[in-house]
């Protein structure tokens, strides 16, 4: 899971760069990139969204919590 969140961190740096370089350059490329990058951030951190709800609908209070 940590994989998870790790890949979303990368993608949103992308992301960054890209809207910074579009910003720039008013390039219409980057904003097909862009949108493709943010596309992949919202299939990532909602895999990671439900990863942690599978692993919560399972946890007792008194156990303890593996991620």
């Amino acid at each position: 899971m940590i994989g998870l969140f790790e890949e979303s961190t990368k993608r949103w740096v992308i992301c960054a760069n890209l809207f910074l370089k579009m910003a720039l350059t008013q390039s219409h490329a980057i904003i097909d990139d862009s949108d493709r990058n943010m596309k992949l951030i919202l299939d990532t951190e909602r895999a990671a969204v439900q990863h942690l709800q599978a692993i919560l609908s399972n946890w007792e209070p008194s156990s303890e919590l593996v991620l």
